[in-house]
């Protein structure tokens, strides 16, 4: 989960309200998700995500302590280079407005800009359109027909009685 963890640390997003026709994983223009197909430069055009993070009390019962929902915009060359060899590249900045929600508090909001430098690891699952970054971090392949990508990744994070549930979308269009 390193990639779109540190994606989420640096863009987060979520909260599909798509139409219909643009979930259907590329519908009839539908490109085979391989690594020779998927090879190329990505422009980041679209992040969104949320998540919820509950605590388990000690009668077994689970509080919700906190929700969060992130979005960027103001993408500045935010770029996602994949290479032949199986590795990726990003690069750029991009804004992140992020609005928390603590049990019985107001809403607080607040932005920011966030640097995507990274690199690693990729590989491709055809079958189950996925991309797993770092041998790790599994990403549904939503819409994949050779110049659009939409990778969403659903997380469970879980530290001592605390569980942080999340979905993370990103959309890229190929410039090369």
């Amino acid at each position: 989960m390193k990639l779109l963890k540190s994606f989420l640390l640096i863009i987060i997003l979520v909260s599909f309200s798509a139409c219909s026709s643009d979930d259907d994983g590329g519908g009839s223009n539908s490109v085979e998700l391989t690594i020779e197909n998927l090879v190329g430069t990505y422009e980041v055009t679209f992040l969104r995500g949320s998540s919820e993070t509950s605590v388990t009390a000690t009668d077994g019962s689970t509080v919700v302590t906190e929700t969060e929902e992130r979005e960027g915009d103001t993408f500045t060359n935010a770029i996602f280079v994949f290479n032949a060899n199986g590795t990726y590249t990003t690069s750029g900045n991009f804004r992140e407005t992020s609005t928390v929600t603590i049990t019985g508090q107001s809403p607080e909001t607040e932005s920011e800009i966030v640097s995507i430098d990274d690199s690693g690891t990729y590989s491709v699952n055809t079958e189950s359109r996925t991309i797993i970054f770092d041998s790790d971090e599994i990403n549904d392949v939503t819409r994949f027909n050779g110049t659009e990508l939409r990778i969403v990744e659903n997380y469970i994070d879980s530290f001592e009685s605390f569980n942080e549930v999340g979905i993370v979308e990103i959309r890229m269009t190929k410039l090369q």
